[in-house]
């Protein structure tokens, strides 16, 4: 029988009552029984008919009912009891008061339960009394007594226990979903009633799973249960907590008073979650690991967001994954935030009819070809044209469709539907190629290339007709078997492209190893391209690599007429966008405008600039026909070349967005009082030599970071700087260039064919190094000027008069460099003219930056290849020494060290790896070891989990003194590697000289690298540690020492204990530790001459222990002798051996230690030939020899 029987007070009622009636008629009518005949047995049938009518007709039996029914059942066994006939059985109606003492049981309170009893008592003694047998029963009215209070108590303590098992979660003890829902609702409701708030926090555990992973599901349960200890005390009453599933837990606050204004609320409900979350702060030991737990909060308050809890469960776990998102620890729900809505399931439920009923519909939106002005193709997009809610577009009902199998259908329906609309084109005449965006679920479909070819087949279209469009997140899941899917529809013809490109994490690594034939550029960039600089030069940096990888560039969200002049004269192959066409249904017209095949181009705004067809170099080529001296200036530089320009600058316009014509927008230097006193110079003045020159001119000629970049030859991207600044000043002559301590040169030129240039020109001569140095330095007249006189000089037929130059900055205002022009003729240039010079100034910067960032992502990504390769426990030392040089590379420091966790979730670290420049010595000490209670800085980066960086270590030391090994560190800065449960590692990079601020872009890339390196480092290390754990040390594959050391203890006295020692190596003046290349194969070399029957060991970093039992067929005289006759060991390192015997008089220990003693004796012994007590020189074979120590105690010390 079900525990549920014994707490359901309605079934159980229903089933007492129908058993009563079916008994008392029995009773009644039988003859002989006690109530044959009797009234009394008439009335108890009565009784108990009305008690089920009332158990039927109720639907909750509340409890004043439940009393008043037990009343009744008492009152009818009581009537039929005292009426049945004297000794003829009546005793029997005592059993039916254990049934309604159980049925009175059925409270929540045991006084309650304990009342009832006394009533059920009372009505049987009453019983027993009424039939006039009382002292003849007065034994079985006792034992009925003891009974009902028996079952009482019994009844009472199983529904207890079922309670607690449907509220209650058995693991932490606190309430789970629905005990909380049943002690919350009226606590919230009782809040809101009151005029106050309820805030319920929902929290996660992150990583939860790799606690699991790495220490068990037993420890993970431990956490949880400290993890509700400490919400307990999260706060007093009227707190309530639960814990909702696996690792998610709520936390129910009532009776708070938060703000009217929603702004300053939603800070307080922020504050509430960070003061929940404060209260989980770790570490926290769980078998002997200390262990860090990071909680994610999700917030929601009634009544604001609800007033039930299941209207703030739903709101609260949408605020937990949008900070998730968001990488935030603390999110608060608001109406932003709505996940599912039951709209977007009914629409899911109706999409499948959809397919099958023709609702669905294709719209197909041209792309246009820049080459030939005429349409190249078309990309069918779905739309829904649903019966009640009219044309739908796909992001209403696509995202659903991608969480679940019917995007397959889906996905089969377009492309079958695209081919077919595509083959009836052909049909009448217009062979139009068409492009279908293709899901990331149908990568893995293993019949994917025969679905498409047949497909194809069926239609009887050629298969490069078809490009399927895949978006850089589809490839990210199973990018193995994605890859080999897509190589598989290219060779069978089919055309692919990378869709939305850009806004992906690895474009790089996919266009390398991917067979595309096009890239789509992302529509957010080329939007924002003709209001932002930097979106330019991303645009343009798309364009040039694609070309470089032979790749067709598309260009979609063209919106406007602007945006579609600037992608053509960036030189994108295709165009898409509604400044071309909008998506279209297959109709007459769209047949039409595919009949005329073309495009009219709008022409492009009065003042529009940029490189036009026959002018500059561009990634595309130029057009066929095209002269590149069309649109150039004349060589000599005349107002018949500088006209056109001059004309198109006076408006201000170009590729400077339209709101930077002004000083308001940033573009110009901030005003500061002159030499004189007056107003700073503004976007129009010209700066005074007399006041600009340098005070620090030696310090700012070191080459900046990056500086590697500015050294190739000409590049396009500068050539069309230089032209645009020539055209924008109206100017025959303006370049490039850049500069280092020596010389400066130009990178990019237009109108000259000079390269170098005089070091003491324009950037020698004025400090543009401050943050509110000039935006652009003007020289109307340099004729007269001598420091300009080898500058004048270039212009050997007609020398120069005019020079104006903007600076190009790094983030750290260091100038590297400058975009100047040069005239013939003494003039002066317009304000829109400096503004747009200033400009480009800025975006050469930009251009540097990102170019930069972009050989940092691929440095990054080849460590992170070459660390995908490391699997086995042994490839630790590789992988901790590959982050330590690639960090080292992108900080461009002096040293890097990178310090490891013992095991992942420790919070003791050492130094396993470091890295230096040639002629760099190692700065902190190898094995170092730290804590997270250290006083230094590597201790509060331990404990903060943030990069720190020291300018100055004098200062604040980032190290404990005695580790450091140089004293001469000048600047620091400490960068943590996320792992499992806490830090994994952390990288420590030190420069002799002084920094006064860190390189962003290095540190983001070493970040980036710690993020992903730190899984295979948490993975290799824990991988390690289980080897450990299992006797094996993970280098040599040998038994650990602690194995070792209990085969030992059961091995037979006499036996032979041999303690080899590879001691170090002369390198030079330098004595070096014997890596563990040589340690590996010397444990190789020991483990075949040992064979069958010895065990062995790694006893320490370079020494080796092996166990010769006295059965064994392996004497120590015959392991030495092979020992010294193998030719690999010999070569690869001496070794010295220290001999002892077990006895049975001493401990096994005992013979370890005279084994180690002797070995010393034999190191100690070389000390006169090397200088240096236990070293040897490396010289492998010929450094052989002997040496014995103390007979009598049975050691021998031998050096080989």
């Amino acid at each position: 029988m079900s525990l549920s029987f014994f707490t359901d007070r309605r079934l159980f009622l229903i089933v007492l009552s129908a058993v009563g009636i079916v008994a008392f008629t029995a009773l009644a009518l039988l003859p002989g029984s006690p109530g044959q005949g009797q009234l009394a047995t008439w009335l108890a049938v009565a009784i108990s008919t009305a008690n089920l009518l009332t158990a039927v007709l109720l639907t909750r039996i509340r409890p004043g009912a439940h009393r008043l029914l037990v009343f009744s059942s008492v009152l009818a066994v009581t009537i039929a009891l005292g009426g049945s006939d004297s000794g003829r059985d009546s005793d029997l109606y005592l059993l039916w008061y254990f049934w309604i003492a159980a049925y009175a049981a059925m409270v929540s309170r045991l006084r309650v339960a304990l009342l009832h009893a006394l009533v059920v008592s009372a009505g049987a003694v009453l019983g027993v009394a009424l039939k006039g047998d009382l002292y003849a029963g007065g034994a079985a009215a006792v034992m009925a007594i003891v009974t009902i209070v028996a079952t009482t108590l019994v009844t009472f303590w199983v529904g207890r226990w079922n309670h607690l098992l449907v509220v209650r979660d058995l693991l932490t003890g606190l309430a789970n979903r629905a005990g909380l829902a049943h002690v919350a609702q009226p606590a919230i409701a009782q809040a809101v009633a009151t005029g106050r708030h309820a805030v319920l926090v929902l929290l996660d555990i992150n990583r939860f799973r790799e606690v699991n992973d790495a220490l068990g599901h037993p420890a993970g349960d431990r956490l949880l249960q400290v993890v509700a200890r400490q919400l307990r005390n999260v706060a007093t009453d009227p707190a309530l907590v639960g814990r909702l599933g696996g690792d998610e837990f709520a936390v129910v606050l009532c009776g708070l008073e938060l703000s009217d204004e929603p702004a300053a609320a939603h800070e307080h409900l922020r504050a509430i979650g960070r003061t929940v979350i404060r209260q989980l702060r770790g570490p926290f030991r769980i078998d002997g690991v200390d262990v860090e737990v990071e909680v994610s909060a999700g917030v929601a308050a009634a009544p604001m967001h609800g007033t039930t809890l299941g209207t703030l469960l739903p709101a609260a776990d949408a605020a937990l994954h949008a900070a998730g998102r968001e990488s935030e620890r603390v999110g608060v729900w608001d109406a932003g935030m709505g996940g599912v809505c039951p709209s977007e399931l009914a629409l899911h439920a109706q999409l499948r009819a959809a397919i099958t009923g023709g609702e669905l519909v294709l719209h197909y939106q041209p792309l246009l070809s820049r080459q030939t002005g005429r349409i190249a193709g078309v990309e069918a997009l779905l739309r829904w044209r649903h019966p009640s809610r009219g044309l739908l577009a796909p992001g209403s009902f696509l995202p659903m469709a991608e969480r679940s199998t019917l995007i397959i259908d889906l996905t089969e329906w377009v492309l079958d539907e695209a081919l077919r609309q595509c083959a009836d084109w052909a049909r009448a005449g217009e062979h139009i190629p068409v492009s279908v965006n293709l899901s990331a679920r149908m990568l893995v479909r293993d019949d994917l290339p025969d679905l498409v070819s047949e497909t194809l087949s069926r239609h009887g279209l050629p298969a490069d007709v078809l490009t399927l469009e895949i978006t850089e997140s589809a490839l990210v899941t199973q990018p193995a078997r994605a890859a080999a899917m897509l190589r598989e529809l290219r060779t069978r013809g089919v055309k692919l492209s990378l869709d939305d490109f850009g806004t992906g994490y690895s474009s790089m690594e996919i266009l390398k190893a991917l067979p595309f034939d096009e890239v789509k550029i992302d529509k957010g960039f080329v939007s924002d391209a003709h209001g932002s600089l930097p979106d330019v030069a991303i645009v343009r940096s798309v364009l040039e690599l694609g070309h470089r990888l032979g790749l067709r560039v598309v260009g979609e969200g063209v919106e406007d007429a602007r945006a579609m002049r600037m992608l053509m004269e960036l030189g994108c192959d295709l165009l898409q966008g509604d400044a071309i066409s909008s998506p279209q249904p297959p109709s007459a017209h769209l047949l039409t405008v595919l009949r005329a095949g073309a495009c009219e181009v709008p022409p492009a705004p009065v003042g529009a600039t940029g490189p036009q067809p026959g002018g500059a170099a561009r990634p595309g080529g130029t057009e066929p026909g095209a002269a590149a001296s069309d649109s150039a200036p004349a060589a000599g530089g005349g107002p018949a070349a500088a006209e056109p320009v001059a004309a198109a600058s006076a408006t201000g316009d170009g590729l400077v967005p339209e709101e930077a014509s002004g000083a308001s927008c940033g573009l110009a230097p901030a005003r500061g009082p002159r030499a004189g006193g007056g107003p700073g110079p503004g976007p129009g003045d010209t700066e005074p030599l007399a006041a600009l020159t340098p005070a620090d001119e030696p310090a700012r000629h070191g080459a900046p970071p990056g500086h590697k970049l500015l050294e190739p030859d000409r590049d396009d991207a500068f050539d069309e700087i230089a032209t645009l600044a020539a055209r924008l000043c109206a100017t025959p002559v303006a370049f490039v260039a850049f500069r280092n301590a020596d010389r400066q040169w130009r990178r990019a030129w237009y109108g000259s064919t000079a390269t170098e240039l005089p070091r003491e020109a324009l950037l020698d001569l004025v400090d543009l190094n401050t943050p509110d140095g000039p935006a652009v330095v003007e020289i109307p007249d340099i004729a007269g000027d001598p420091r300009f006189a080898r500058l004048a000089a270039l212009g050997p037929s007609s020398p120069f008069r005019f020079y104006a130059a903007a600076p190009i900055r790094t983030p750290d205002h260091t100038v590297i460099g400058h975009v100047a022009v040069l005239d013939r003729v003494a003039r002066a240039l317009t304000p829109g003219q400096k503004e747009s010079l200033a400009a480009l100034g800025r975006q050469n910067a930009h251009l540097l930056a990102a170019r930069r960032a972009v050989c940092m992502v691929d440095q990054v990504t080849t460590a992170l290849g070459t660390l995908d390769q490391f699997w086995y426990p042994d490839h630790l030392d590789p992988a901790v020494s590959t982050v330590a040089e690639v960090s080292r590379s992108l900080l461009d420091a002096d040293a890097v060290s990178l310090l490891l966790a013992d095991m992942p979730g420790s919070t003791v670290f050492h130094v396993a790896a470091s890295a230096t420049r040639p002629d760099e010595d190692t700065m902190i000490s190898p094995g170092a070891r730290f804590t997270e209670s250290d006083e230094t800085g590597i201790g509060t980066v331990l404990r903060t989990r943030a990069p720190v960086f020291f300018p100055d270590v004098s200062t604040s030391w980032p190290f404990p003194h005695q580790v450091v090994r140089r004293p001469h560190i000048a600047s620091a800065l400490l960068v943590p590697i996320p792992g499992e449960g806490g830090l994994i590692g952390l990288v420590a990079a030190c420069w002799a000289a002084t920094r006064a601020r860190v390189d962003q872009a290095g540190l983001r890339a070493v970040t980036l690298l710690g993020g992903q390196a730190g899984h295979t480092l948490a993975r290799l290390r824990t991988a390690q540690v289980r080897v450990r754990e299992i006797g094996v040390d993970p280098d040599t594959g040998l038994t650990s020492r602690d194995r070792f050391l209990t085969v030992l203890q059961g091995l037979p006295a006499g036996t032979a204990v041999c303690l080899f020692g590879v001691p170090d190596h002369r390198q030079g003046e330098a004595f070096v530790r014997a890596d563990e290349y040589v340690l590996r194969h010397f444990a190789a070399g020991l483990r075949a001459a040992a064979g069958a029957g010895v065990e062995l060991a790694r006893w320490s970093h370079n020494r080796f222990v092996a166990a010769l039992p006295a059965d064994s067929n392996v004497e120590p005289d015959t392991l030495l002798t092979r020992l010294r006759s193998s030719g690999d060991i010999a070569a690869a390192a001496p070794f010295a051996v220290g001999v002892a015997t077990t006895r049975p008089d001493q401990p096994p220990s005992a013979a370890l230690h005279d084994a180690e003693g002797s070995l010393r004796d034999a190191l100690r012994a070389t000390s006169a030939m090397t200088g240096r007590a236990g070293s040897m020189p490396y010289n492998g074979a010929g450094q052989n020899g002997a040496g014995y120590g103390d007979a009598g105690h049975d050691r021998v010390g031998v050096w080989a």
